[in-house]
């Protein structure tokens, strides 16, 4: 029998909200932390709705990236940031 490795936990902070990692469909990458996939789209509405009142380009997430992460994960995409 193989062995299975165990399964990470996904990150959650202090106010119990998950991490969730994307890419926007006209590139780059970000984050949100929100207790769900609902609010996860009421926050991008939001951003979405700022970005129009500042009058630059609206970026649209794509959602084929979205995930929750995992402690792994997110220190993983931290360091891409200051590489």
């Amino acid at each position: 029998m193989l062995h299975q490795p165990k399964k990470e936990k996904l990150l959650k902070n202090a106010r119990n909200k998950h991490c969730y990692l994307f890419n926007w469909t006209e590139g780059g990458y970000n984050h949100v932390w929100a207790s769900n996939l609902k609010e996860f789209k009421e926050i991008i509405a939001e951003s979405k709705e700022a970005m129009k009142h500042a009058k630059v380009k609206v970026l649209n997430v794509n959602y084929n990236t979205l995930h929750k992460a995992t402690p792994t994960q997110y220190k993983n995409w931290v360091n891409q940031l200051w590489d």
